[in-house]
């Protein structure tokens, strides 16, 4: 197989998102302290949150279907939430600067455990390998519309709106370093090396984490 690496669509799809709050919020979901919003921001940029800086505790709304819906192995609260056996995969290979936060899942009740064995995946490794003039599907936006999703580049790249395989090329650089990283010419997506989707793909997991094929070229 050619050289490749994944994206992964979590944040942009809206399958994947799953309305669990931090205890800090009522049970409306309303009042969530500024420092959790804060926390969230900082992790959208791709920022390392020490410990205490991520909630321990996430409950679902008694009108959300979010406790009621089937576990997924990666979704997002504003955080990126894995399970156990995502994070079983993840600590077999080289994530760079990266840690897991165990977290609890609540029901409304805040009393009855949602699963068990999650964590907020927080990274921060990056690679600079887009190659726009090999990528003419892509879109470009010369300015940023929400900047909790700024990784510090005035404008930048977007997957196309019906996002499949090949579409995004990006350079060798891709290839070195971290399994797990950002690229920051895009904001929403995350990127995985060709081995680490193969492990999710094994595990049965892949589907939750949204993965698109991207080739890689020489530069």
């Amino acid at each position: 197989m050619a050289d490749c690496i994944w994206l992964s669509n979590v944040y942009g799809e809206s399958m994947s998102g799953r309305g669990f709050f931090p205890f800090s919020a009522d049970k409306r979901g309303n009042g969530t302290a500024a420092a959790d919003i804060d926390a969230i921001r900082r992790a959208k940029r791709g920022e390392l949150l020490g410990p205490e800086e991520v909630p321990s505790d996430f409950f679902s709304l008694s009108a959300s279907a979010a406790h009621r819906k089937a576990p997924l192995h990666i979704f997002t609260n504003g955080f990126l939430i894995i399970t156990e056996d995502s994070a079983s995969v993840l600590r077999q290979f080289e994530l760079g600067e990266c840690r897991l936060h165990p977290v609890r899942l609540w029901h409304p009740d805040r009393k009855t455990r949602f699963g068990a064995g999650h964590y907020v995946l927080n990274f921060a490794s990056r690679k600079d390998a887009f190659l726009p003039d090999r990528s003419p599907l892509a879109t470009y936006a010369s300015y940023i519309v929400q900047p909790d999703w700024s990784h510090g580049k005035p404008g930048f790249w977007s997957p196309p709106p019906n996002e499949a395989d090949d579409q995004l090329v990006f350079s060798k650089a891709a290839l070195d370093g971290p399994d797990l990283w950002w690229d920051p010419n895009f904001t929403r997506s995350f990127f995985l090396s060709q081995r680490l989707a193969q492990a999710l793909k094994a595990a049965k997991l892949a589907k939750h984490w949204r993965l698109f094929r991207c080739p890689v070229v020489e530069g």
